[in-house]
């Protein structure tokens, strides 16, 4: 990879992280212990861990699969011809649906597991 390609490919994942980033709202993400508050609990500590997860998979994997996704088809698109580049964006989108599966596969079993241990 050469050297622009490498800083473009930082910047633009610099600026999704700022958009993301921006988007967080850490009010509500630990509803106790603050001042005029209940004390914290264990259902507490699992609504926090379920907020972390909810918000790395809405606000962070959905988008980065999302933009790495149109990065392999445009890939694909503008190989004209070269199977080379054409292989790579196809690699590229199968990487990201088998990792995107392997994550919400976690997340799902991560997220049964908090609703078992809260109730």
């Amino acid at each position: 990879m050469k050297w622009n390609k490498k800083i473009n490919v930082l910047l633009i994942g610099i600026i999704l992280m700022v958009l993301m980033v921006g988007n967080a709202q850490a009010q509500g993400l630990v509803p106790c212990g603050g001042d005029g508050q209940n004390p914290c609990t264990f259902d507490d500590l699992m609504n926090l861990i379920k907020n972390v997860m909810n918000f790395a998979m809405i606000n962070l994997a959905v988008p980065a699969a999302v933009g790495i996704t149109i990065y392999g088809g445009v890939l694909m698109v503008i190989s004209g011809g070269d199977e080379v580049k054409f292989k790579k964006g196809k690699e590229i989108i199968k990487g990201v649906a088998i990792s995107f599966v392997i994550m919400f596969s976690a997340w799902l079993i991560v997220d049964t597991v908090i609703g078992l241990l809260k109730n």
